[in-house]
This record gives structure tokens, sequence and C-alpha cells, in this order.
């Protein structure tokens, strides 16, 4: 699905709220997307606002003929590929770094662990990478403001 307003590819979308244990920052946070609250992170979605994300991003579509960029990994047997749930934390607390009490590597690690925690092979792998994009984006957003 891709999104009408910035042409992004959207690889995923939720429709009812997903909630998973969060004990990373213990302040209570309420936004339009997420809320953390007593040990607990909730993605707000529901049928008539769905929550949509690009996985493990960057990807692209190949003239509208194939997907080109990071694999999300295998899929399980509940039809989610395994670094679904991960993606989705990551981009969520990415899109509130700036009103949370947490630094980019912070959420870059909380990925790590979530892909870690769903056994995924390439996570050291798949975090280096988001730690390396990071830096990249901070250099250029740096140049950018020169």
């Amino acid at each position: 699905m891709v999104n009408r307003d910035t042409n992004r590819l959207w690889c995923y979308e939720i429709t009812k709220p997903v909630t998973i244990p969060f004990t990373t920052i213990v302040a209570d946070f309420d936004s339009d997307w997420l809320s953390i609250s007593k040990g607990r992170l909730t993605v707000k979605a529901s049928v008539a606002r769905p929550y949509a994300w690009d996985g493990c991003s960057p990807k692209g579509s190949f003239f509208d003929l194939f997907v080109i960029g990071t694999p999300d990994g295998r899929t399980l047997q509940n039809g989610d590929r395994i670094t679904k749930m991960a993606s989705l934390i990551h981009d969520v607390l990415c899109q509130y770094v700036d009103d949370l009490p947490l630094t980019r590597r912070d959420i870059d690690l909380v990925f790590y662990e979530l892909l870690r925690d769903a056994n995924f092979k390439l996570s050291l792998l798949y975090y280096c990478g988001v730690r390396l994009w990071s830096t990249i984006k901070r250099g250029f957003m740096w140049i950018l403001q020169s």
C-alpha cells in the first residue's frame, strides 16, 4: 500500500491497538499514536484510524513490479514477518523521539532487543544498519542546516 500524501510505500497496517511490556522508560506518555503507562507501550490504531509503517526500511517499488529494499525476514506461523513487531515499535518510537525521554540510540537498542527476543538471526546486523542510517541521516541534516 502507498501513502497518498507522501507516495511512500507502507508494508504493514494495524487496525487494532498493539500493547507490549515496556520498561525502558517509567514516565507516562500519551499522544495520537502512542501511549506508555505502567510498564506497557500501546500503539493506538483502529479500523477507522489504522497505523501504517514501512517495516524494516528503506524500501521502494521498482516500476510497480516488485519491492526492493531491506528484507523483513521469514514468515512466522501466524503470517507475520519475524521483524514486524520490532519495526512497528521502532517506527512509532522514532516518530516521537523529540517528545520522549529517549535518544535515537535508545530506540535503536529497543529495536535490537525486540529482534533478538524474536530469535531473528540477523538482529545485530539490522541494529548496526539502523545505527549507521541514523548517523548518516543526522550528518546529512547537519549539512543542510549549516
